[in-house]
């Protein structure tokens, strides 16, 4: 039980501070009779024992509150609420109500989420699902603020975070873009954001090649530097006769063509 409990030997008086605790644990060492390593309940968490103490001692204190994008078990076991979304988080020290606190703050979100962290609010940090009828295909990044929010309930805006469903297509929420009948969807392209509106998507003149694909263009740097272009999902129309029907338990890039039709429409 007291695995990991430091103390240090006051000679003069004879007694033993409590100095340090385990990990997930808070220290409290107000008193000496009352001193003690606290455990973070469920809901929230703690980083170092020494989250949030004062100058002089660590009075009793609340441990930190879960951010929204994890479930914290108490402690520090905790895990993010949906796995698809990626578990990118960093270690901040930031003010507390007392004094200096390390604090769980996000980082960093996978295709189909967006990232939401605002100063002064780590407990709403996480990742957000974009809903039905909209996607994003690309990754959210604090530290670029890309597909980045300050509320988990400003989910669209502009093309900056989840975007409409393409035109052709039926979006279930996430990175999920299937095409409708006598649509296929090509490979995805970085189109310039000002050439691009939110009703009738993206024209693939004004797109290039997604690092990757293996066709990307010297003139990349330059025609999307600043943060100019988007990651866009790409569908189009088919001409009469060449698609067949998408395959709904297959991905969606994996779009048949008829007999005798290859290659884009």
């Amino acid at each position: 039980q007291y695995k990991g409990w430091i103390y240090k030997l006051d000679h003069a008086t004879g007694k033993s501070h409590l100095i340090n605790c385990p990990q997930s644990h808070l220290v409290i060492n107000e008193t000496v009779n009352k001193q003690t390593c606290f455990k973070c309940p469920p809901t929230s968490y703690s980083v170092s024992p020494t989250d949030n103490c004062g100058k002089e001692f660590c009075v009793s204190r609340e441990c930190n509150q879960c951010p929204l994008g994890l479930k914290c078990k108490g402690g520090a076991d905790r895990e993010p609420k949906d796995e698809l979304a990626g578990d990118d988080w960093e270690e901040v020290v930031e003010d507390g109500s007392l004094g200096k606190t390390k604090r769980l703050r996000v980082r960093g979100c996978w295709p189909g989420f967006i990232l939401v962290r605002q100063a002064g609010a780590p407990d709403q940090d996480g990742c957000v699902k974009c809903p039905a009828n909209q996607y994003s295909v690309g990754n959210a990044s604090f530290e670029m603020q890309t597909i980045a929010s300050q509320s988990p309930s400003e989910t669209e805006r502009g093309l900056e975070l989840c975007l409409g469903c393409p035109p052709g297509s039926l979006c279930d929420g996430g990175a999920d873009v299937r095409p409708r009948e006598d649509f296929w969807r090509g490979t995805d392209m970085l189109c310039i954001k000002d050439e691009c509106n939110t009703t009738s998507g993206c024209d693939p003149r004004h797109c290039i090649d997604v690092p990757g694909n293996g066709k990307r263009r010297d003139s990349e740097d330059d025609v999307c530097a600043g943060d100019k272009c988007r990651r866009m999902a790409m569908v189009y129309r088919c001409p009469p006769g060449v698609c067949l029907a998408s395959n709904k338990s297959l991905p969606s890039t994996q779009n048949s063509c008829r007999e005798g039709h290859e290659g884009p429409a």
